[in-house]
């Protein structure tokens, strides 16, 4: 059975890696130390403002950074959300499973960086498929999440039906991508969200052990309609969590 810590790296590692990085020593190092809690939070996000010369300042820049450089901004990005996604495991989030709980994930990975970080978009937005319009993103959400209630979000399925819980996880994941209704950084603020709801129904998702490739594709499919390939990845790298 794997260690909090090493899970908890292991997510990080993934989050990295599906956006086209790598983990790499120093990185790894930086993590394990705030996860082991002898490096501070706020400490970590100073220390790496300072390495990069970034600070904080009024522009009318979409990042707080006022970075008008795409590189550049993504390297931050992922840099400062994974620091705040570390602490997500530290300091867990308080509140019962709604849809403030998932605005308050985004929140609390992207507020560094992003004003807008933890409302939904009100801007149209597509990648190799268009999203949902944003008017309609609210009352999407909103059913979504009825049908998690009325479901006890996913507590209450037969038990050990694992097959019919990982579709139904999949069903969800597939949805939110579909709606798509931060700005910025969808998938990694979906994910963790789906984690909390796989943990809270007993099962672990290793991550790290799946294709980041393999998932996009899955996640594209799924947006069409398709789960069955998402249905795959996680059937792959979720376990009850007596056996992970």
């Amino acid at each position: 059975m794997r260690s909090s810590l090493e899970a908890q790296l292991g997510y990080l590692r993934f989050s990295i890696e599906s956006e086209g990085e790598e983990m790499g020593e120093s990185r790894e190092d930086t993590y394990s130390e705030i996860l082991s809690e002898d490096v501070d939070v706020a400490e970590a996000i100073s220390n790496y403002e300072a390495k990069m010369g970034i600070s904080k300042k009024k522009s009318n820049s979409d990042n707080l950074y006022g970075i008008e450089d795409e590189e550049l901004l993504g390297a931050v990005d992922l840099a400062l959300s994974t620091i705040r996604t570390a602490e997500l495991f530290l300091s867990p989030i308080e509140m019962d499973f709604s849809v403030d709980y998932l605005k308050e994930i985004h929140r609390r990975m992207f507020s560094d960086i992003y004003a807008n970080a933890g409302k939904f978009r009100s801007v149209s937005s597509s990648m190799r498929t268009e999203f949902a319009s944003p008017n309609q993103i609210d009352k999407l959400v909103d059913d979504l999440f009825w049908k998690l209630e009325t479901n006890a979000f996913l507590t209450k399925l037969e038990e050990d039906d694992d097959e019919d819980f990982i579709y139904e996880l999949a069903y969800v994941m597939g949805e939110l991508e579909a709606i798509h209704p931060f700005y910025d950084g969808n998938g990694r603020a979906i994910r963790f969200f789906i984690t909390q709801i796989a943990e809270k129904a007993g099962y672990a998702i290793r991550w790290d052990s799946a294709d980041p490739a393999q998932l996009l594709e899955a996640s594209i499919a799924s947006i069409d309609g398709d789960y069955q390939a998402l249905v795959d990845v996680l059937d792959e790298v979720t376990f009850p969590i007596e056996e992970d």
